[in-house]
């Protein structure tokens, strides 16, 4: 019961800001540029938190709690800008980078889950590649989606 909830604040986060987002935005290069149209600076923050620790807690495995430790300092990173905007985008490119590494790595190597994460990946390959429209913000759609589906199917379902 437990796992349900935790899986359910982090779906219902991630979902909530991302629609609120778009609707209010459109879709954007990413879902973190959001963090520079939003009045509020708190909310993106939040968001990556209430998204990337109940899911560390569900999941249960080292590369999963470093995914979401990942994504807790993309959610913190806009913290590190003060007058000079490079150790955030620093921090935030190398966060973003392990949030998606340790996230495979966990589907390949903690959930034995080999082939469909070979078609995700490619399917990132694929869109930097054809050079999509708002492909970071696409690829962390595909990521986050994927990744909730095998960890409700292994750690809800079963």
């Amino acid at each position: 019961m437990e796992n349900i909830i935790l899986f359910s604040i982090s779906f219902i986060a991630f979902i909530t800001y991302v629609l609120y987002v778009t609707i209010k935005y459109g879709v954007l290069p990413s879902i973190s540029e959001s963090y520079y149209y939003t009045n509020n600076k708190l909310i993106f923050a939040l968001f990556a938190w209430f998204t990337a620790i109940p899911l560390m807690i569900v999941a249960s495995t080292p590369l999963m709690f470093f995914s979401g430790a990942a994504l807790g300092f993309v959610g913190a990173s806009p913290a590190f800008h003060k007058n000079d905007r490079s150790l955030e985008d620093e921090v935030h490119m190398v966060s973003g980078i392990l949030i998606i590494l340790f996230g495979l790595l966990s589907m390949i190597i903690d959930f034995n889950i080999v082939y469909p994460t070979i078609v995700v990946i490619f399917l990132i390959i694929s869109f930097i590649l054809f050079n999509i429209k708002n492909k970071i913000y696409w690829i962390e759609i595909l990521f986050f989606f994927y990744i909730m589906f095998i960890i409700y199917m292994e750690r809800i379902i079963n």
